[in-house]
């Protein structure tokens, strides 16, 4: 009873993913599946022989060994093979429901940007700008000591003469 435990339980993990196969096929409408199914369907058609030989009366005792090391080697990528199909129907499913969609759809379609011209309202709009006039600097002042333009330390334009000198 044990020599038929990886057989069978290959040739359901294989079954199950020809199943897996062909729903992804049909719900994603993509053709891309169909090479998974002919994998799979390789795999239930090697799981099949081997518990064949298992259960055959004609075969010897070396092929009954030999199809039971196959099953077990069958039933391992089987299940890796079971893995990878679920993770990757799991990674190209959509994240988004239907009515998610259909709203992003809506969106796209009606959210074409309007541009309004807009009369500029400011005091200087109608108003033609005078050039400012060039600063002079008065005699005896010094620009940096007064005004928007005071340091907190003047600085010194002039040579210091021998008054200036310690």
């Amino acid at each position: 009873m044990g020599d038929y435990i990886y057989p069978l339980a290959t040739l359901v993990l294989d079954f199950f993913c020809i199943v897996l196969c062909i729903k992804l096929a049909v719900t994603h409408r993509s053709a891309v599946w169909l090479v998974p199914t002919f994998l799979s369907l390789t795999l239930l058609l090697g799981s099949l022989i081997c518990l064949l030989a298992t259960a055959s009366q004609n075969a010897g005792q070396t092929i009954s060994e030999m199809a039971s090391y196959v099953s077990l080697f069958l039933f391992l990528i089987s299940a890796i093979w079971i893995l990878v199909l679920v993770s990757f129907s799991r990674r190209l499913s959509p994240k988004l429901k239907p009515e998610a969609y259909d709203e992003a759809e809506f969106l796209t379609e009606h959210s074409d940007v309007i541009l309004e011209p807009r009369v500029d309202e400011r005091p200087t709009s109608d108003h033609k700008v005078e050039k400012p006039k060039p600063y002079v600097a008065e005699p005896g002042i010094e620009p940096y000591d007064v005004g928007t333009v005071q340091l907190l330390r003047p600085r010194r334009t002039v040579f210091p003469t021998q008054y200036d000198c310690p």
